[in-house]
């Protein structure tokens, strides 16, 4: 469904509800927000179904840090999504409750959790299970969402171009997202010994259900970190910020992540400059 149809519907729901033309604006505007954010980043038509809560948590940080809003204007804007979202899973138009994963939004946002690469290399040590396994490791060198990555099929991995086609909204409009080169025999490997014999085009497929959830892919992960014993809340997510924060420590070219990202605006990608106090007070005294 058209996320306008979905709006549509939600925004008569409150009038019946009778609930105050105010609170109707306010989320009238939030959802014309959302819905301008997500034209202009997938470059058409938006629908419900294309948004997953990777996309939220952008969509809500670019309302923070790239639009300056207020700490009190972000929170209505999260608790009306979270309102949105709650409605259209009620009403089966869309598959889940992604509102439950939503935390409301307390002051300034704290600066985005990401792995090292030794975090890294130990949680991937860390997990057993084959196919998510290869996920965790191909979102990690590739930087994608994770609906995105679960939603690659086979002809979607090119191993003679040495890329990743990830297609966007219902329009088909695709981007190429290069191989590193590690991943390159391992995803041959994991095609060779690991991928079931499913009749399933999804490239990651289990033999039950033909595709992987990125629920089943967030719980293993947090299983993986209990297990490390972590205090740091890892998820599918977290991935994509490492893959980003990584590269801009490796002084790889701010707006070459943004390409990679699929960041409209470069202020976006600027958050990933994580840096520590002895490494900003050594760059003050180059001077």
């Amino acid at each position: 469904m058209l996320l306008s149809k979905a709006k549509d519907k939600y925004l008569r729901h409150l009038e019946g509800l009778e609930r105050s033309g105010e609170t109707i604006r306010g989320y009238r505007m939030v959802l014309n927000y959302l819905e301008e954010y997500f034209a202009e980043k997938h470059n058409g038509p938006v629908y419900l179904d294309d948004i997953g809560f990777e996309d939220l948590d952008d969509f809500i940080y670019d309302m923070a840090r790239v639009r300056n809003w207020q700490p009190n204007s972000v929170q209505k804007c999260n608790y009306a999504l979270r309102s949105f979202f709650g409605y259209c899973f009620r009403k089966k138009l869309y598959p889940e409750d992604i509102s439950k994963h939503m935390e409301p939004v307390r002051g300034e946002r704290k600066e985005r959790v990401y792995l090292t690469e030794l975090e890294f290399k130990a949680l991937e040590k860390a997990i057993d299970h084959p196919i998510i396994n290869m996920i965790v490791v191909t979102m990690f060198y590739s930087g994608m969402r994770i609906t995105e990555c679960l939603s690659l099929q086979l002809n979607d991995v090119n191993f003679q171009e040495e890329v990743f086609y990830i297609k966007k909204a219902k329009g088909n409009v695709e981007r190429k997202v290069p191989m590193h080169q590690k991943l390159i025999p391992r995803l041959q490997n994991y095609l060779d010994k690991h991928r079931p014999e499913v009749e399933s085009d999804y490239f990651f497929a289990t033999q039950k259900t033909g595709k992987v959830s990125a629920q089943y892919v967030n719980a293993k992960l947090r299983e993986a970190t209990e297990q490390l014993g972590w205090s740091k809340h890892v998820t599918a997510h977290v991935l994509r910020h490492s893959f980003a924060s990584n590269l801009i420590k490796k002084n790889i070219n701010l707006v070459h992540v943004q390409k990679l990202l699929d960041h409209a605006d470069l202020r976006t990608t600027s958050v990933y400059t994580h840096a520590k106090l002895d490494e900003l007070s050594e760059s003050v005294n180059s001077l």
